[in-house]
């Protein structure tokens, strides 16, 4: 399973997502509408650039310019939890270095939500894995959170059942 960072990773993204949620519920021309919506539509070119920033492989060239430091991936394979560059963990060459950080599915105790100030325009949530009570992995800004922390919890429990069955197969013999 894959997700890619929303814009309110960036400092200017949440911001941004402040200013959108701002004001009260009012009608105009019989519409129900926010004036932070108004701000939303003015300010669509900023968004658009933080957009294809973050899913731009290099810069300041696309394909040929330094790695582009916030084009990052959050990937679940069945052994671990990845935060990689998505189109260098392609590339045999530079696949080693794509990843930026990565946690096995047996390394971490807890997945929790937290959101911060601007997320919630993008209905977006940071994923901390906990091991202890220490955290030891945080993915910034997910969108829609909540079904990609079920799912690692889910590949954990599977790849941690897996192990439990195998213990008394591998005592006997």
């Amino acid at each position: 399973m894959n997700a890619w960072p929303s814009i309110a990773a960036t400092n200017l993204g949440r911001q941004l997502g402040r200013l959108f949620r701002m004001g009260p519920r009012i009608s105009v021309l019989t519409v129900p509408t926010r004036p932070g919506w108004f701000i939303a539509l003015a300010t669509t070119p900023i968004t658009a650039f933080l957009y294809f920033n973050k899913i731009v492989p290099r810069t300041p060239l696309v394909l040929f310019g330094a790695q582009n430091p916030w084009c990052r991936r959050y990937r679940l394979t069945n052994k671990q939890v990845i935060i990689e560059h998505p189109f260098d963990a392609l590339s045999t060459k530079r696949a080693d270095q794509a990843t930026f950080a990565k946690i096995g599915l047996t390394e971490f105790d807890t997945a929790e939500l937290e959101e911060q100030s601007g997320y919630e325009w993008y209905r977006a949530s940071d994923i901390v894995f906990r091991r202890e009570g220490k955290e030891v992995l945080r993915l910034p800004a997910v969108p829609h959170a909540e079904a990609f922390r079920q799912t690692c919890l889910k590949a954990r429990q599977a790849v941690i059942g897996v192990a439990e069955a195998n213990k008394p197969a591998a005592a006997a013999s």
